[in-house]
Parts: structure tokens; sequence; C-alpha cells
């Protein structure tokens, strides 16, 4: 306790102190400070923590100066004995009556029995410098001003080669070496002071404190070692350690730099790998401070680009380097439809030894992620974090993947980033947005308009997937509420739509007057039923934004069921009161009235449920095509590029995939960006997974991730000669389902490979058609329709515009709202009817001549895309002459993005995003009135009506070709192989084929005309 008051004087304790093998607690602690004198008087108690023996005391401490500390300790006697205590010590000091509170305290504690030798020892040494430094800088003062009115007589001594008096000598000495001490801790060192000091203890022949000195040193010394740990990238820092090094190396007494060489190796291991990914990354500092840092390691003895480690660590450049400039392009290619019912990885297996016997060097898999169930193709994803159990899992695939590798062949992976399947309750994350809306964590991963056209459908999302009208199928009962364990759905025969737990309210509220009668008001179980309803009331609603309260939603809700479970199970009248009003929701098919309250639960989710022909007008979400059980996510959000590739990711880092076949590329928000994220992520997770096995730390992933992305978009900016045989290689192998219009080629700017083939299957199949027969089989064609054969392009133009006035209507209905929307704020724009933009959106489309364009931006806006658009905009225009021109320059220059600077700028963004959205829907129109219904009509030459042809030209064309992957079928592809080439001989056999056509069409029945009906 002794050592506790006097240490107090000069350590603020906090309330409760660990000393040694004692704790303390403070109850109270005074300080009074009268003059130069100081008094510390405090109550505490002490625990040994050892014998767990304590004592409650008062301490006091009178402190005047240099070593004169004197303390008393007594037992604690109780509030009263000390109040009056500090009470009176205050009086005391308060008339400055030190004599007396000495007097007071002496008595209180039958004398004072403690001083600096109560100490623990180091806290003595402690005490003890601070005294001595305190007294030999009121020494220092006095012989200073000493030393300095006699320096003078003391250089002429010296040139009178007289030695100086005994007194002036002292006096030097204790000055100099003051001085010497001083400097030697001053960062940074002055040179020349310090080597004037030491001339003039030579000149006066005075006796250096070489330890002193030393011990100086070494302190400076171990101060800018903990400043290098602390602050590595300061040059300022190296150079100043150079310096001192240059300083201690012409001292007449021994230093050490081992603690100094210790921060030094820490730093290399730390930082200089960071300063070394600086430099390569272009930072301008970097490459000064690694020749300083190197120049600091030479002073220390330490070659530390020699160092063994420093040899084999590698940095985010080398690796990343390594991993740009590898490239595995397969072989052959054998493509695996994998299928629960007859293929799955089990079977790939058995079938691995003879397709490596027939020199196939990598398998093109279709989707093997965990889609809807039942599905058949896989491309229904709806989950990417899962593999497809129906195909065997992942241990199964990785028994297939295992065997492949053996044998050195990879896997090209089939993924689908446009959309996933909605179809069942597997997509957790579609389950989610039905069951929380726009609030949902998983809200934004879908392309939803929270805000449609229709005002009934906000913050809803329209459910097409009724068989008849939405009243027809509730008052039929096919409509029903469902408990189960705590959680409360809508059953539509294989739908399973969720209720939203804030709408459990109106369920569990029906029946709990009724509950009430039977269980009693003060029953415990209806305590905890009302309970339950007070909590679902305090649940946010679906269009909070808030994300701490989001976050209590979720947590709650999941609280709530389990509750209702609980309360469920073990009350048999709760448990029928809930049973009983399900019961009561699902209604009398006899009474359309009973259904009242099932239709008011419906109406308060977050969806509308609707007749599956409302689809075409009204739908809310993006689709694939549309196909309403596909709905389309947004991978151009970075959270959603890493929630649908974290395991993509996973099976490339881990070699058991190879390379990537991209699904329906047009369907992205932007392609270019996507292919580039891909090759930055695959880079990434690759020296991610480097660095972990080879250095002993790493940059954290998001300096990683900034690094690499730089390096990627540095490769990707590499020029390509185009006219050349040069092809830019990537380190992650991905073609594209991309389809290219006539003579149209890849953007010059995709990260990928080529395409999977179809541009090459239809050059192949141009082989086998001879040409010099076109005006022949023309005329044959037109015999045999009776001469009602419309124009290709004509036929194209029409089944565009039929595709976009039924089946994607609502598609082209919310393109023109949104133009609308943003031409209204525009007082250039806002005289452009809705009618009017609709109408002209449907002809620009319908005119052009490839699925889509790829601007992103008004700096991305590329010859090609203008020719295309510009192409678009005459052929509307050269349709319509009667349409007002001004309308079309509208949608040419906001298409092109000529007008932005006519936009505010949020009106900028929302118009960028238009266009994003106008090239997202060209893709799924062309698809849907070219391949879909075109190809099925203009039937002159079958072969060429193929995904990709150009069946308007009966020519053989080989023009360049993208493919990488190259086939004789495909996925989409219609005839054979054996039967592919027996089609274009036709064309060579026209005289025979016009008999046989002749003959067919006396024979044939009501032979309908190709055309659009």
């Amino acid at each position: 306790m002794a050592h506790y008051a006097v240490t107090s004087l000069f350590e603020r304790y906090p309330p409760q102190a660990d000393i040694y093998c004692f704790q303390v607690q403070s109850h109270d602690y005074q300080r009074f400070e009268p003059g130069l004198s100081r008094f510390v008087v405090g109550q505490a108690q002490v625990l040994s923590q050892i014998t767990l023996e304590y004592a409650d005391c008062i301490f006091a401490v009178l402190y005047f100066g240099d070593h004169n500390v004197n303390a008393g300790v007594k037992q604690y006697n109780g509030a009263t004995d000390y109040a009056d205590l500090i009470a009176s010590i205050d009086l005391a000091t308060n008339h400055g009556d030190v004599a007396e509170v000495i007097r007071l305290l002496d008595g209180y504690f039958d004398g004072f029995h403690y001083s600096v030798q109560s100490l623990f020892r180091d806290a003595q040494r402690t005490f003890l410098n601070l005294m001595l430094e305190s007294t030999l800088d009121d020494d220092e003062a006095l012989y200073r001003s000493l030393y300095e009115r006699r320096a003078p007589l003391m250089y002429l001594l010296n040139n009178l080669h007289t030695p100086l008096p005994r007194t002036l000598h002292a006096t030097a000495e204790f000055i100099i070496n003051g001085d010497l001490r001083r400097k030697l801790g001053d960062i940074p060192l002055d040179y020349d002071q310090i080597k004037g000091l030491f001339e003039r203890a030579r000149m006066w022949n005075i006796d250096l404190d070489h330890a002193g000195h030393s011990y100086a040193l070494q302190q400076t010394i171990q101060g800018l070692a903990d400043q290098l740990r602390a602050q590595p990238d300061t040059i300022e820092l190296l150079q100043s350690l150079r310096t001192l090094i240059d300083v201690a190396e012409s001292l007449p007494f021994e230093v050490t730099f081992w603690k100094l060489q210790n921060a030094y190796y820490e730093v290399t291991n730390s930082y200089f790998l960071e300063m070394q990914e600086r430099a390569d990354d272009g930072d301008e500092d970097a490459p000064h401070w690694i020749e300083a840092f190197i120049e600091l390691g030479d002073k220390l003895d330490i070659r530390i680009t020699e160092m063994h480690t420093m040899s084999i660590t590698p940095t985010v450049a080398s690796i990343s380097q390594e991993i740009l400039a590898q490239e595995r392009i397969p072989v052959a290619t054998y493509r695996l439809q994998f299928n629960p019912a007859c293929f799955t990885f089990h079977h790939a297996v058995d079938i691995v030894p003879y397709l490596h016997d027939l020199g196939i060097s990598d398998c093109y898999a279709s989707p093997i992620f965990k889609p809807r169930q039942g599905s058949m193709h896989g491309y229904d994803v709806c989950d990417h974090t899962q593999m497809n159990p129906a195909l065997g899992g992942e241990p199964a695939f990785e028994t297939f993947s295992a065997a492949l590798r053996q044998r050195n062949m990879g896997i090209v992976m089939d993924i689908v980033p446009n959309h996933m399947g909605i179809g069942d309750t597997a997509n957790l994350w579609w389950m989610d947005v039905l069951e929380n809306g726009p609030s949902s964590d998983y809200a934004t991963f879908f392309d939803i308009q929270w805000s449609p056209v229709k005002r009934e459908l906000a913050n809803k999302v329209l459910l097409p997937i009724l068989g008849d009208q939405y009243g027809r199928i509730l008052e039929s009962g096919q409509l029903q509420l469902v408990y189960e364990e705590g959680i409360f759905f809508i059953h539509y025969y294989e739908h399973r739509l969720p209720v939203a737990p804030r709408t459990y309210s109106l369920i569990l509220s029906h029946p709990l007057d009724d509950l009430a009668a039977r269980l009693g008001t003060e029953h415990e179980d209806l305590y905890e039923y009302q309970s339950i309803l007070t909590a679902l009331s305090y649940l946010p609603d679906r269009t909070e934004t808030n994300p701490e309260r989001l976050a209590e939603r979720n947590r709650e809700k999941e609280v709530i069921k389990r509750r209702i479970t609980t309360l469920y199970h073990a009350n048999p009248e709760v448990r029928g009161a809930i049973d009983k009003t399900v019961q009561d929701f699902n209604g009398q098919v006899s009474d359309p009235a009973s259904f009242d309250l099932l239709d008011e639960l419906i109406n308060a989710q977050a969806y509308r449920l609707a007749f599956w022909r409302v689809a075409a007008e009204e739908i809310n979400y993006r689709r694939f095509f549309d196909i309403n059980d596909l709905a389309a996510i947004r991978t151009e959000d970075p959270k959603v590029f890493e929630a649908t590739h974290e395991m993509t990711f996973r099976l490339l880092t881990e070699g058991k995939v190879t390379g990537l076949r991209i699904d329906h590329i047009d369907g992205l928000y932007d392609p270019s960006l996507y292919l580039q994220q891909l090759q930055e992520r695959f880079v990434f997770h690759q020296v991610r997974q480097k660095m972990l096995l080879m250095r002993t730390s790493i940059p954290d992933d998001a300096v990683l991730t900034s690094r690499i992305a730089n390096r990627v978009r540095t490769w990707l900016n590499q020029p390509v000669d185009m006219n050349t045989s040069q092809r830019l290689s990537w380190p992650l192998y991905v073609v594209v389902e991309k389809i290219l219009g006539e003579d149209e080629t890849l953007p010059q700017n995709w990260a990928t490979n080529g395409t999977t083939g179809y541009d090459f299957l239809i050059a192949m199949n141009n082989i086998f058609v001879n040409s010099q027969n076109q005006q022949s089989f023309d005329h044959i064609y037109r015999q045999f329709t009776r001469g009602g054969v419309v124009p290709f392009h004509q036929m194209v133009n029409a089944t565009k515009k039929m595709t976009m006035l039924v089946s994607m209507a609502s598609e082209i209905y919310a393109l023109a709202h949104q133009l609308e929307r943003i031409a209204e704020r525009n007082r250039r724009y806002r005289d452009f009817t809705l009618d009017t933009l609709t109408f002209a959106i449907r002809e620009v489309i319908a005119g052009l001549s490839v699925y889509r364009t790829y601007i992103a931006g008004a700096d991305t806006v590329t010859a090609r895309d203008e020719q295309y658009i510009e192409a678009a905009i005459a052929d509307a225009r050269r349709r319509n002459p009667r349409t007002a021109e001004a309308i079309f320059t509208f949608l040419s220059d906001t298409l092109l993005l000529r007008n932005l600077a006519d936009f505010g700028p949020e009106d900028r963004d929302m118009l960028l995003l238009w266009v994003h959205k106008f090239q997202q829907v060209s893709g799924p129109v062309m698809a849907k009135g070219l391949e879909d219904t075109a190809f099925y009509v203009f039937n002159r030459l079958v072969s060429l009506n193929e995904v990709g042809g150009h069946p308007h030209h009966l020519v053989a064309r080989l023009r360049h070709c993208t493919s990488i992957i190259t086939r004789t079928s495909n996925r989409g592809h219609s005839p054979c192989l054996p039967v592919q080439p027996t089609i274009p001989n036709a064309a060579k056999m026209y005289v025979h084929a016009s008999t046989s056509f002749r003959r067919y069409r006396m024979n044939g029945k009501n032979i309908s005309r190709p055309g659009i009906r």
C-alpha cells in the first residue's frame, strides 16, 4: 500500500489497478499542492491475488522536493473518520498553513513510517531518475552560467597551452558531457555540433562519460527503430537513420545496432514487398523509397536483395504477370448435356477414357449448378452456390473432374449470368423477395421495376402464374392458405408462395376473441399469443430502407415464427384456432364472399397474382425472352456478381474447371464490362491463392482487387492489329454465346476467346451450297408458294413488330414510359407523347439489323454501333414518312448519347440507364422475331435457317469467323448431323428438286403460303 501511495504522486492510477500480485481499488483520491509542496490523501482497498487477503486503508504522502518523500498508511475506520481528516486538511491548506497539515497527518498516522525506500525496486529507479533529472537541471543552470561567462578565458588559456584551472575544467566537463547527451538524443542528429563538442573535449582534455553517451545514443536508436516500425513509408526517416549510423561509427565508443537491425528486418518482411507492389503499379515515390531502404540496409550490413526470403517471395505484379501470360486453349471439345434422368456426373466418369482416346482435350459441360426441381437442361439455375444434387452433387462432380485431371483434360463450364429459375422454392433469393418486397436483401439482385407504369403494382412483383382470371381462380378454391411450422404459405398447384410475416396479423387476429373466450383473458398462452400479434405490428413495412430496421426485421420475423411454432404445439386450443382460421380463409366454393379473407391477405403481399396472359403487357420484371419463370438478374451489381460467381471462381481456382462458356451474353447490362470482371476476378483468386501458399502476409482483399484490376485493364488495353493473325490471349478461357448479324464481328474490347460456334456452323454449312443455282432455286420456291414469298428482311421486320405487340409488349411499354418520364423533365423534348415514343421505339428496334449495340457511355460509342443505329433510324423513317422526323432524331441522339449534355446530372444517369435497357430488350426481340418466327416461315432452304444464319443469301460465303469452338451441332440446332449436308445439296440438284416439289404440291392439301397471319 505504501508503494501505491508514493507512486500515486507521479502516476495517476485508474479506479482499479494491478500492481504486481496485488489489486488496488481506489475509493477516493485527494491532491493538494500548496506552494512547491504536494500532499496526497486517499482511501483504497488492496487485495492480494495470491492469498486473497484484503485490507481497507487510508494513506497520505508528503513531498517537499528532491528525495524528501514521507508516507503514512492506516486502516480505514469508517466514512466519518475519513471525512473529518479531509475537512481538517482542506481547512489548513486554504489558510496556507503547511505546518498544520504536517502536524495533522503526523498525528493521524502516528508518524510517517514510509519513504522512497518503501518502493519496489523498479519504482525506486523511476523515482530517483525523476528526482535526479530535476536536481541536475537546477545544477546545470548554475554550471552553464559559469561556463558561458568563462568560455573566452578558457579558449585563451588553451591557446597559451596553459591547463585549465580545476574549477573551470570541472565546469567544462559537466557542460560538454551534458550537451553531448542531449545532442545524441536529438532527431535528426546534428553531426557538425556533435563533432564540435568532441573537439572541445579533446582540446581541454576532458574525460567523456562514454557509458552515458552510449546509453543516450542507444535510446535514440531504440526510438528510431520503433518509429521505423510505425512509419516505414517515410523516406526522411530512412535518411535520418543513415546519418545516425555515420555519426555512430565516428564516435570514440562502441555502438550496437541490433535493435535497429531487428526493426529493419521486420519492415523488410512487412513493407518492402508493399513498396515493390506500389512501384509496379506506377507509384512515383515508391522507387525512391526502395533505393533509400536498400542503402540503409547496406549501412546495417543487411543485403536485402540477397536475402533468401526475398528471392522466393513473389509480388502481386510477378504473380499477376505469370497468370496473365498463361493460356489454355482447348484442342478439341466434346459437349456433355447433363440430365438427371439419363446422364449424370457418374455417367460422365465412365466415358472419360473414351473421350481421351478420341482426342478430346476438354469437356464442354452444360450448367451444373442447382436448377429448379425436375429441370432436364440446367439453364434455369436456382442456386449458384450449390452443385446440382440431381446430377450427383459436388462429390460426384469432384470424381468426374479428378478423372479428367488425371488425363490432363479440362472442363469448359456453361454458366448462366443473365437469369435464374424462379419456378420453385429452391430459389431462396426470389422467395425472400416475394416475402419482403423491395426491402428484401435480394430485391436488387433481380431486374424488377418497383415503380412500374401501372400504379397498382407499386412495390409489388407481378406473378402471371394463374391459368385464368384471378377472381375465378380464387373463388374456385385453387388458391389455398397453408400453415407449416410457424410459417404461412399460399399454394397454387406446384407454386408455394410465402406470406409476409407482418401480414400474419391478418390471420392470427381472426380467432383472437374466440381464443380469449376459450382460454380466459388471464391465461398465460393467451398473453403469449397477444404478444406475438404485438411483435408482428412492430415489424418494419416492406418499403423500409433503413439498414438497421431491416436487420431487425430479418431477425425478429424468424423469432416470431419460432414462437408461433412453440405455442402451436404447446396448446391444443391455439392449435385448433389456427387450423380453423386457415380453413376459414380458404373459403367455400359455393360462397364467393367466403374468399374475402384470403383475397385481403393476398392483396397485402409483395406480389400480385395474375392470369398468365397478363404477362405480355404488365409484367414488371425482366425475363429471359418472354419466359415468365426465368427472371433476369442484375449481374452488373458487384454484390450480385460476387454472389452468383463465388462457386464458379472456387472451382476455377481449385483447377476443377478450366474455362467458361457464357450463356446469352447479349442479355447482360454491359457485356464488355462483365467479361472484363470475369478476367479480373479470375486473376484475383489465382493471385490470392498463390500468395496464401507462398507468403506470410498478403494485402487485404480491397487493395489486392485494385492492383489486379489495374493490371488486367492495362492488359485489356494492349493494342491489337486486327489486320494480322495476332490475337490477345486471356488468362481465363472464355467463350460467349453470341449470335452475330450479317457481316458483324465481335466487339474488339471483349475479353473473350470467341464465340461458341454458331458462326462456324453457318460457314461450314454454306460450303455445301451451290450459289450458282440461286436464281433457279428462287424460281422453284416462288412456284411452290404460288408467288407468296415476302422478302426476308420485310418478314423479319414484321415478325419483330409482332413480337413487340404480343409477347414482349410489356418491355416496350416500360421502355417508352421510362423515356417519356425523362423527356417530360426537359423542355426541349417534353412534347413527345407516350404513344408516339412507343411507336417510334418499336419501329427502330424492328429496323435494327443486329441483336443489340454495346454503348456503355458517351465515350464508348463506336463507329460500329453508330452505323447500326443510324441504319435502323433511317429504315424507320423510310417506312413511316408521315411520322414527324423530330421523334426519330430524338431517338437517334438519345441512343447514341449525343444529347446527353441537354440533361441535368440526375437525368443523364437515367438516360444512360435507359440506353442500357433498350439494348437489353432489342436482343430478345430479334431472337423471338427472327429465330422463333421468321425462320419457321421463310423455308426456301431450311439448312440456312439456323441460329446465326442468313437465309436470304443462297451463296457460299466464308467471312471472318470469330468462333473458338467449332461445332457441327448445338443445343438449339434442329437437323441431326447426317441430315445436315443433305439439305444444302438440294441447291445443287435443283432440277430434281423442282420436280419433287411440284409433285408434292399437287398431292398436298391446303399448303399455306409463307407470310404473317
